[in-house]
């Protein structure tokens, strides 16, 4: 996982083993002063390099206010569509959630 130098949206490259891109990972701007419903851990997850709505496979939301949350847990929803390796977005998303509790 690479993240880019300068980006508006939070974005990052996953690649595999012979450095080709095999999906591209955004932080959708937002632009809230209010801290309810979902946090700003949210995500969009595209094919390939390309970001357009069309490439768009996956969709995660992290839920602000939850039981969980009293423990210590996270409680994330996540959308994926059909014929998407369900896998590699959760260990990405493991990733991203271990490098956002690292930065606190």
């Amino acid at each position: 996982m690479s993240k880019e130098a300068f980006s508006f949206s939070d974005s990052l490259k996953v690649k595999d083993g012979n450095d080709n891109v095999i999906m591209t990972v955004k932080q959708p701007f937002k632009c809230k002063p209010w801290k309810v419903g979902y946090s700003g851990r949210s995500r969009i997850f595209y094919q390939g390099e390309d970001d357009d709505d069309d490439s768009q496979v996956a969709e995660s939301k992290e839920k602000r206010c939850n039981l969980l949350e009293f423990f210590g847990q996270d409680e994330y929803e996540v959308d994926v569509e059909p014929n998407v390796d369900c896998l590699l977005v959760f260990a990405i998303l493991v990733a991203l959630d271990e490098m956002e509790e690292d930065k606190q």
